[in-house]
């Protein structure tokens, strides 16, 4: 018997360039992709076989950046994911930020 994988293509939303290249740096082994589109910038994360660890990462990461939600979507399905209630962080500033989005 063969197992049967199941992908998920995710987007991700992020506040500003500086995250989302953070956040695509996160999932470099996925090849993600970061795309800026009316000015929203967003991570593409083609063919991940686990939506729970991306989601489980994003919230990490959304710590790290000191922000308290943003939206994904998998697989054309939008999902609210909420940063860990915990001690607010000061927001993470890349050593970029100023020079992107």
């Amino acid at each position: 018997m063969h197992q049967t994988l199941t992908c998920f293509d995710i987007e991700v939303d992020a506040p500003d360039g500086a995250s989302a290249f953070a956040l695509e740096q996160r999932f470099a082994h996925l090849a993600p992709t970061t795309v800026v589109r009316d000015g929203r910038w967003t991570v593409e994360i083609p063919a991940a076989e686990s939506a729970e660890e991306i989601e489980a990462a994003v919230r990490r990461w959304l710590t790290q950046i000191g922000a308290p939600e943003t939206s994904m979507r998998i697989a054309g399905r939008s999902v609210r994911v909420a940063a860990p209630r915990s001690t607010p962080s000061k927001r993470h500033q890349a050593s970029n930020e100023r020079f992107i989005g």
